[in-house]
């Protein structure tokens, strides 16, 4: 343990610190630079805190840094870490419209399903406020993959000789490991977990509104990408018997399993998309063997599983293909099996479900360019009028404490006139919104004066920049 105890501490925070910019819809750039400031293993606790400064891109490409750091601490207990699920390095989802200057990944610490929240996390954002709570589940930024998966590996063997369980990992790890396992240390599991299900593998598809592009995609390691509202996920997955559940930074989520489909608790159904599909004629014969068509049986599997008549419903209306019976003798066995009048006229509305929509080609990415060095600020030119009249550059005075639930802070030019006489000196800067603003003060000879340009809140806003001085009479 303390050779583990020497390499988190000596290895991790090399891991985590990097710089990423993020164009959002082709006009707008913001960069984050991250790092993991230290890391600490003792008495099976792992504490890891984070770090991340924001910075702004204004219209002109000059670059503004928000004035504080964006800090978490995380508290892990070790023996309360589920070394089954997460712990290994997943690449950082990038939206539909955003494009990246490098990928990042997070490693994921996931809490036995028996502890509750046993880690604590403490964040103290730009906004001043500070933060404390309970949490099953704690993030942690990498800037590689291959060694985010080495340093999840560590994690595992830390939490077994914690005392964690030593369960078989639902997704294959990294090989190498940066210490020998001693004789006494368990050995890796290398194969995937019983109960997951092969047949789920690949991608499901669902149109909730027209126009809209969704689907769930399973990879045979356990992981899950998701696209939904224009925004992909990623996350894991567990199949038991006809239930799967997901996870992720969107949460924990159960669908049921019917055939080729999956059903979610309010009705929404998934279908899984066939390589190559056969063209079915609507008047199909309802014995024929399309996966995808829903039956009576399955019907019954949702009624029996409990599922409100409204989602029930809502399956079958969005049902790709049916091939329910609908005779007499299977009315009579939907009557005693509990399914309701409603969810049998649903069954026999002939009405055809929505067809998914096609997938389309995917965003770039990434773009390295987009983390080149911004253009400088151009260097003030002083107008005709202003010998003899000094600019002292920009001051900040933080006139509420954060601490008394303030965090404002007033920002003030300072000019001097070493003249003998009174002048007006024209002025000018950039405000917290990126706007070009002036003003003017009257400045006797020999005087130095201190104007106010604005108020800002100490950590939402970037502050003002850009003093200058334009003209003197």
């Amino acid at each position: 343990m303390k050779e583990t105890e020497a390499w988190i501490h000596r290895e991790l925070p090399k891991m985590g610190s990097d710089y990423v910019v993020t164009r959002y819809k082709g006009t707008t750039n913001w960069g984050d630079k991250y790092a993991i400031q230290s890391a600490v293993l003792s008495q099976c606790v792992l504490a890891i805190q984070q770090v991340s400064q924001h910075i702004i891109f204004l219209p002109d490409g000059t670059a503004q840094t928000v004035p504080n750091l964006q800090t978490n601490t995380s508290r892990i207990t070790m023996k309360d870490v589920d070394v089954s699920r997460g712990l290994l390095a997943t690449e950082e989802s990038v939206d539909a419209d955003r494009t990246k200057s490098k990928p990042s990944y997070w490693i994921t610490f996931v809490a036995l399903s028996d502890r509750g929240d046993p880690f604590l996390s403490e964040s103290e954002g730009y906004a001043g406020g500070r933060t404390e709570k309970s949490v099953s589940f704690v993030y942690l930024r990498v800037r590689d993959q291959s060694l985010g998966n080495q340093a999840g590996e560590v994690f595992r063997r830390a939490a077994v000789l914690c005392g964690a369980p030593n369960q078989p990992v639902q997704t294959a790890l990294a090989k190498t490991a940066p210490e020998t396992q001693s004789s006494g240390a368990p050995a890796s599991p290398s194969s995937p977990p019983e109960h997951t299900a092969s047949a789920l593998v690949g991608r499901y598809v669902t149109a909730f509104e027209e126009g809209s592009n969704y689907y769930l995609e399973f990879a045979a390691d356990g992981t899950l990408h998701i696209l939904q509202h224009g925004k992909s996920y990623d996350g894991t997955y567990k199949v038991q018997a006809d239930t799967v559940t997901i996870q992720g930074k969107f949460g924990v989520y159960s669908m049921h399993l019917v055939g080729d489909t999956i059903v979610q608790p309010d009705g929404a159904v998934w279908v899984k998309e066939k390589v190559q599909a056969e063209a079915q004629s609507p008047m199909a014969n309802p014995s024929s063997q399309g996966p995808s068509k829903m039956t009576n049986d399955d019907v019954i599997k949702l009624v029996t599983a409990g599922l409100s008549e409204k989602v029930v419903t809502t399956a079958i209306r969005q049902a790709p293909a049916k091939a329910f019976d609908l005779t007499p003798t299977g009315l009579i066995a939907l009557k005693k099996a509990n399914v309701s009048d409603a969810v049998i006229l649903a069954m026999q509305d002939d009405t055809p479900a929505p067809a998914a929509v096609p997938p389309v080609a995917a965003a770039q990415k990434y773009d390295p360019t987009l983390a080149e060095p911004p253009k400088p600020a151009p260097a003030p030119v002083l107008q005709n009028g202003c010998s003899g009249i000094d600019n002292l550059g920009l001051y900040k005075n933080q006139i509420f404490d954060r601490a008394m639930g303030g965090g404002v802070v007033e920002w003030l030019a300072k000019i001097r006139n070493n003249t003998a006489v009174t002048k007006i000196v024209i002025f000018g800067w950039r405000d917290m919104y990126g706007q070009e603003k002036q003003a003017q003060v009257e400045i006797q000879g020999g005087a130095i004066v201190s104007p106010r340009l604005d108020l800002t809140q100490a950590r939402v806003i970037p502050p003002v920049s850009n003093f200058r001085l334009l003209s003197c009479e």
